[in-house]
Parts: C-alpha cells; structure tokens; sequence
C-alpha cells in the first residue's frame, strides 16, 4: 500500500495513497509493479512514468526490519520532463 508521498509527488500521485501497488498496475503500469516487487523481495527496481504531463523516473529499494527482512519499500520519484517541453 502507499503510505505516504510528499514533495511533487504528493500532487502528481495523489490519487495513488492508500491503494496497493497491485491494484495500480494499470495506471501506473506493469514495470512500477514489477519494481515495487522486487524491492519486497530484498532488491531494487525502477521505472518510468508519466503523470499530468509529467515525465517521473522512480526507483525502488526494500525498507528493512530489525532482523534484515524486507518489510515494505522506499521509493525516489525525479522529474525528468524535457526543459524545452515546458515552454
């Protein structure tokens, strides 16, 4: 589940907090989910989306407990819209 956003992120994705990453594959597609699940798995991933005209790249990494064990995830999102497309 997204349990919290901020910065940009909280205004491109906010319709995205409290949904589980599964259930958002088709809005955010196939790769973010992959990537989410691999990070549970213990690895990383990233993707690629775009959102309100936006062009984000995300990366993933697990958020470990006490005892090492992948609990949940931690996630970057960039804006990497082209400058001259915002002219």
């Amino acid at each position: 589940r997204v349990t919290m956003l901020s910065g940009a992120a909280a205004r491109l994705l906010a319709d995205v907090m409290g949904r589980r990453i599964e259930d958002l594959g088709g809005e955010l597609g196939a790769s973010a989910v992959e990537a989410h699940r691999a990070a549970l798995r213990g690895g990383a991933g990233r993707y690629r989306l775009t959102r309100r005209g936006r062009e984000l790249e995300a990366h993933v990494s697990p958020l470990f407990d006490a005892d090492g064990q992948p609990v949940g995830c931690v996630g970057l999102a960039v804006d990497i819209t082209e400058p001259e497309a915002l002219l």
